[in-house]
């Protein structure tokens, strides 16, 4: 609503000034004054609703002016402000171990200009932020390299978070373990992978070879922010059970979820022995290797763009 400006009162105040005059000047002078009086009110009636026409209309030209001014900036400019003000919760075990090995996560965490409540390894403090009723975190990473996972009851917490649109990225190489590897015993764990579209394949216990392979190097996560190039092996970091190889899941032959492999080690097979997942339109991503395996340079940049991905598709599918 144009709310009247003093411009369109004095042009109201001038048309009722003639009206007035007119009907003074009618009162007395005979027919030619009279005539006189109403030819001069209804020229200043015209001249008036001419001026206040033109005065509406420039109102409504700058009110368009000043809302097309004040529009929200640029998608991506917004969504570069939610990522650096979003509210992530961090938990990286590889602190409590005995190893002495830098925490890469947090590295691409402080790089990459991000806030986050970091929980320092502690199983308890990452318990006591997911619980219901917690903080509605825009991002939950849990990075269990040094255990390979989190207590089975913690995935009740995490289903309820990703239930409110909340990003997640896992990084555990040994899922299959939780409950002596029954993994169907753990509900909530199973609900996670059945919703993104994968299943546990089998072990990846001291292979021969490490070497891993880019199943899809077109896709937008391995090329935003950073280019990301062959993932070379670091050398034997850890020894025994180093991963859990994935398959996307199908059931009567149909595939379920909408998983992508983006890393594994069948490139004839992008459907098997995934090591990196990306599922649930982009809010979530599994990685089921130990990220020292291999370079630190090219993991510190996978790392940031699991966290600018899974970001992103989080405020898009919440924000309008």
């Amino acid at each position: 609503m144009i709310k009247s400006t003093p411009l369109f009162r004095f042009l109201l105040w001038l048309s009722l000034v003639a009206v007035s005059l007119a009907c003074a000047l009618s009162g007395g002078g005979g027919r030619d004054a009279q005539a006189t009086a109403e030819a001069l009110a209804a020229q200043s009636t015209a001249l008036a609703l001419q001026m206040t026409q033109q005065a509406q209309h420039m109102q409504s030209t700058l009110a368009a002016q000043v809302e097309k001014g004040a529009q929200t900036p640029t998608r991506a400019s917004n969504l570069e402000e939610l990522r650096q003000n979003a509210r992530i919760l961090l938990y990286e075990d590889i602190l409590t171990s005995k190893t002495n090995l830098e925490r890469y996560v947090k590295r691409s965490l402080d790089e990459g200009g991000y806030s986050y409540f970091d929980t320092e390894g502690d199983p308890e403090r990452l318990k006591e932020n997911i619980l219901y009723g917690a903080t509605a975190w825009d991002l939950i990473i849990v990075s269990a390299e040094a255990s390979g996972h989190i207590p089975a009851e913690y995935f009740e917490f995490l289903v309820a978070h990703l239930q409110r649109e909340t990003a997640l990225i896992l990084e555990m190489w040994d899922m299959d373990d939780i409950l002596q590897g029954r993994i169907e015993a753990v509900p909530k764990l199973k609900w996670i992978l059945d919703t993104c579209g994968v299943e546990f394949h089998t072990d990846w216990y001291n292979p021969s070879s490490r070497q891993v392979f880019l199943l899809r190097p077109e896709h937008p996560l391995l090329n935003q922010p950073h280019h990301i190039g062959q993932l070379e092996s670091a050398g034997l970091v850890w020894r025994g059970d180093i991963g859990d190889l994935m398959k996307i899941k199908r059931v009567q032959n149909q595939i379920v979820g909408d998983a992508t492999f983006l890393v594994g080690l069948t490139p004839a097979n992008p459907n098997l022995n995934g090591l990196v997942t990306t599922c649930v339109e982009g809010r979530v991503v599994i990685q089921t290797f130990a990220s020292h395996e291999y370079g630190r340079e090219e993991m510190i940049k996978l790392w940031q763009n699991y966290i600018y991905h899974t970001l992103n598709s989080h405020f898009l599918a919440t924000i309008p």
